[in-house]
C-alpha cells in the first residue's frame, strides 16, 4: 500500500518536473556558471540562500498581482518555458506550454488582475540550481479560478536568481 505523504497531484506535479528538468537540463547548462571544485562547496547553500531564492518567486508574484511586466520579465529568464496541467470535467489533463516571452506578451495584454497566493512552499538549493514547490490559489479579478502545485526552477546569473521555468498544475476543486 502507498502511504505517500503526498496527495496524487503533488506526486503528478513532481514526476511532470523532474521530466522537464531532465529535458531542459542540456540548454540550461550553457547558462550556467561552471561547478565549483571542491566537494565542500558543492554541499547546498544555507538558508540565506534559500530566502534569496524566495525572494526572486515572491517578486515574480508580486510583479504578477500589481500588473508590472517589466518587474516580472527582470526576473524571468529569457529563454525559459512555462508548463500547465489542465484538469478537465472527466478527470483528465491537457499539457499546455509557452516560453516567457509568449506570456510575458499575454500579461502585457491582460487587463484584470492576478493573485498567485502560495502555501507551504520548500525550497531546495544547489551550488547555482533551485526549485520551489507549493501549493497555490489563484485569483482572477478578485474571483477564484483555480488551485494546484507550482514547481518553480531558478538559476543563479551571477549574483540574481532567475526563474528559468514555471510548471504547474489547474484544479478546480480540492484546494487549500
Amino acid at each position: 500500500m502507498n502511504r505517500s505523504p503526498y496527495s496524487p497531484l503533488h506526486r503528478r506535479a513532481a514526476r511532470l518536473g523532474a521530466a522537464l528538468s531532465l529535458a531542459l537540463l542540456p540548454l540550461l547548462a550553457g547558462t550556467l556558471p561552471p561547478a565549483p571544485a571542491s566537494a565542500a562547496a558543492r554541499q547546498p547553500r544555507v538558508s540565506g540562500e534559500a530566502r534569496r531564492v524566495l525572494g526572486a518567486v515572491d517578486s515574480f508574484f508580486t510583479a504578477m498581482r500589481r500588473g508590472d511586466a517589466d518587474a516580472a520579465a527582470s526576473v524571468l529568464s529569457a529563454d525559459g518555458m512555462l508548463f500547465f496541467e489542465r484538469r478537465h470535467a472527466d478527470g483528465s489533463y491537457s499539457l499546455h506550454h509557452k516560453s516567457n516571452a509568449q506570456w510575458l506578451a499575454e500579461f502585457r495584454a491582460w487587463q484584470g488582475h492576478m493573485e498567485d497566493i502560495p502555501f507551504r512552499s520548500r525550497v531546495q538549493v544547489w551550488g547555482p540550481v533551485a526549485t520551489v514547490s507549493h501549493a497555490f490559489v489563484f485569483r482572477r479579478n478578485g474571483r477564484f479560478s483555480h488551485c494546484g502545485i507550482n514547481l518553480i526552477q531558478l538559476v543563479r546569473v551571477g549574483q540574481e536568481w532567475r526563474i528559468a521555468n514555471l510548471v504547474w498544475t489547474e484544479e478546480q476543486s480540492g484546494c487549500p
